[in-house]
């Protein structure tokens, strides 16, 4: 059994499945963001691994005063880039870009037309997903209401093609294909009714038969050559995923409350103290990692590309007194071992700002966290590394950066 490091415990006698409850209640109003979710800078989850460390000077005889916590960074520490590094990213807003951080220099994706409202991104094999949200005061695409034009853009590319109409995009376990969920009705209403789910390439023409869903499930990816499933509806409690078999309409297994998943694996639970299970399903194998005492796992974790690493947010402490703590923990599937990375203890409000991923290649994982004024810290680390390598910059006003597989 794991222990926490000093000061990574959460207090004694709290209540942390509250805090989990309230987590899982705002994830879950992105739950399409396995499906349409922009990924921006302010996804992600409440949680965190920094726990409560006791400060002060000792108390003079006879007195018997409380030490007060330690001060919770909100932002995070390291390392400055070395001059002439510099990070590709992807900024949503009205007219999404590419942006360089070490120049500043932005570049308009050609072919997404501007939008007043903005534009949802969803990570995929090879490139992203994309997809206007509705002007006005409509709600996201997962409402009731005509479908949207989809786009995607290859990681890199300064252009995106359009591939069709439909209520979101999900990835296969491959590139050069996704999935397109319809409804059958422009009126259905997206958390009551069955989606039909075509698997198309990336130049919108059909790849296979389509199928119909289980009624109230939504695809959130192709996993090992199945579905993943997840309920479009979801209330408080427990969140059971399917693992669905398109083809024999059989449900291959279940998984309560998933981390993350790839093209190959899926993690889970999120639940206080409770190991880590890794499931890869082209070789059968499960990989259970413990985490420390006290602490869980969040529901907003990522892959790295090769599927040798997964990142997710640690969580500690209790609503109740000082708040929830975060840091990014990232597991190393191969040896099963959970690593710490450095510079990223945040106080629970940073937390939910920050976003992180894996770039396109390699295990490179990128943080961001937004700042005052419309700049955002970004970071980078690998795993191995003694300190994470931390810029700030700023982004055009009206956008946010975009990371991860979903926020």
């Amino acid at each position: 059994m794991q222990t926490a490091p000093p000061g990574w415990l959460p207090d004694p006698g709290t209540e942390p499945e509250a805090v989990i409850r309230e987590a899982r209640r705002r994830q879950r109003r992105r739950w399409l963001a396995a499906g349409v979710a922009i990924v921006t800078v302010a996804a992600g989850a409440a949680a965190v691994i920094a726990g409560y460390a006791s400060g002060g000077r000792p108390r003079p005889p006879g007195r018997h005063a409380t030490a007060a916590p330690k001060p919770v960074p909100s932002s995070m520490s390291g390392l400055p880039v070395p001059a002439g590094s510099t990070v590709r990213l992807l900024l949503t807003g009205r007219r999404p870009a590419w942006f360089w951080t070490a120049t500043r220099r932005t570049e308009p994706i050609k072919g997404l037309p501007w939008n007043r409202a903005g534009y949802a991104f969803n990570r995929l094999v090879g490139g992203w997903s994309v997809q206007p949200y509705p002007a006005g005061p409509g709600c996201l695409p997962t409402c009731a209401g005509p479908p949207l034009p989809n786009y995607i853009i290859a990681d890199g590319s300064p252009r995106a093609a359009r591939i069709g109409h439909g209520f979101w995009i999900s990835a296969s376990d491959g590139s050069g294909t996704v999935w397109l969920t319809t409804f059958r009705r422009s009126a259905d209403n997206v958390g009551a009714t069955s989606a039909r789910a075509q698997e198309v390439t990336t130049a919108g023409r059909a790849a296979g038969p389509g199928f119909r869903l289980p009624a109230g499930y939504g695809i959130q990816r192709a996993v090992g050559g199945d579905l993943l499933l997840a309920p479009m509806s979801q209330g408080p409690g427990t969140v059971r995923y399917k693992l669905w078999d398109p083809g024999t309409r059989h449900v291959a297994g279940t998984f309560r409350d998933v981390i993350a998943a790839s093209p190959q694996q899926i993690a889970w639970p999120v639940c206080v103290h409770c190991p880590v299970h890794v499931l890869n399903l082209l070789t059968g194998t499960t990989a259970t990692i413990p985490i420390p005492r006290g602490t869980w796992a969040s529901n907003n974790g990522t892959f790295s590309p090769d599927g040798r690493f997964l990142a997710f947010l640690l969580s500690a402490g209790a609503a109740e007194r000082f708040g929830v703590q975060a840091r990014i923990a990232v597991i190393d599937i191969a040896t099963r071992r959970l690593l710490a990375v450095p510079g990223t203890t945040l106080s629970g409000a940073a937390a939910q700002r920050l976003s992180f991923g894996w770039q396109a290649n390699g295990h490179r994982l990128i943080a961001v966290l937004p700042r005052p004024g419309q700049t955002i810290q970004v970071a980078s680390w690998q795993p191995g590394a003694a300190h994470l390598l931390v810029a700030t910059a700023r982004i055009p006003r009206g956008t946010s950066a975009v990371l991860g597989e979903y926020g």
